[in-house]
């Protein structure tokens, strides 16, 4: 049928028209091992589409965000395609294809030159923000740098989260994590009412104890590394777990993956190529029956 949309959606170069064409599907089901076993020969039946295409042996299924339909993964068929839109990791041992928005990460070991903790201090670094600008203007590996984020969700929590300089904060794994169904980071005046500092300058050390912290496990195995110090200006270096801040009892997995990390179950090195989508399908339980009412 004929869809309209009013977005640019840049894909390959080109901006996506107003009016295209889609193929669109929906099915109900009187049971949920009905719609498990139909959902799996739609799988079949799109892989068999590409096959005819001769797009069959550059396509793969990859474990996609359900959105605001599911909680579950989605499917998407990706073909590779080096100027593809999306990022892949692939996971050899369970021959597993993740998008990068979904990818379950663990950050490799840094190895660093210090060999006992230093005297924490409070650092002037008036206007520096980005990690990359903050570890050469500190003189420390990006490594060593926190970066910290304080978001607001629907429930009207305020919480923090934090990842290893060099990552961002993965926002979909995040909702899962605190069990929200919207996330905002927030607003200037919220985080200098929750910090006491101007945007830029949020650390992980001093914060409310009405402020949930979300730690990533990339975040784990560093000695002497800094923070910001909630404090406009300033940050905090040679902080250290056990010392200065109470190790959680959990490190989570809240962080953008990139190529070079781990899948976290095998330890192995994801293989990572771009592709372009193709096809997508959710499964999306009783989302659009419940919506309309449609009952067996």
């Amino acid at each position: 049928q004929t869809k309209y949309r009013n977005e640019p959606r840049p894909k390959s170069g080109l901006l996506r028209c107003r009016e295209f064409r889609m193929k669109d599907l929906y099915s109900f089901h009187a049971t949920e091992a009905d719609f498990k076993d139909y959902y799996e020969k739609a799988k079949k039946a799109y892989m068999q589409v590409f096959r005819r295409l001769g797009l069959g042996k550059d396509t793969v299924i990859a474990l996609a965000s359900g959105g605001a339909f599911t909680d579950e993964y989605s499917h998407e068929f990706q073909t590779k395609c080096d100027t593809g839109e999306d990022t892949i990791f692939y996971a050899k041992s369970i021959d597993t294809y993740f998008n990068k928005e979904v990818a379950p990460a663990k950050a490799p070991a840094v190895k660093y030159q210090d060999s006992k903790m230093l005297p924490r201090k409070d650092v002037l670094g008036k206007g520096i923000i980005g990690v990359y600008d903050l570890a050469k203007y500190l003189n420390i590996p990006v490594e060593k740098t926190t970066k910290t984020l304080i978001y607001q969700t629907d429930k009207g929590e305020v919480i923090a989260a934090a990842v290893r300089g060099g990552y961002d904060v993965n926002e979909l794994k995040l909702k899962k994590i605190v069990g929200c169904k919207r996330l905002q980071l927030a607003s200037k005046e919220v985080v200098k009412k929750t910090t006491g500092a101007e945007v830029g300058y949020a650390g992980i050390l001093n914060l409310p104890k009405n402020v949930k912290v979300y730690l990533d496990e990339s975040l784990q195995g560093r000695l002497n590394f800094e923070t910001g110090a909630n404090k406009t200006n300033y940050h905090i270096v040679n902080i250290n777990f056990d010392r200065d801040l109470a190790r959680p009892e959990r490190f989570y997995d809240i962080k953008v993956v990139k190529e070079g990390d781990l899948y976290p179950e095998s330890g192995e090195k994801y293989e990572v190529f771009r592709a372009s989508e193709v096809g997508n399908i959710f499964p999306l339980g009783t989302k659009f029956s419940q919506a309309f009412g449609y009952y067996y």
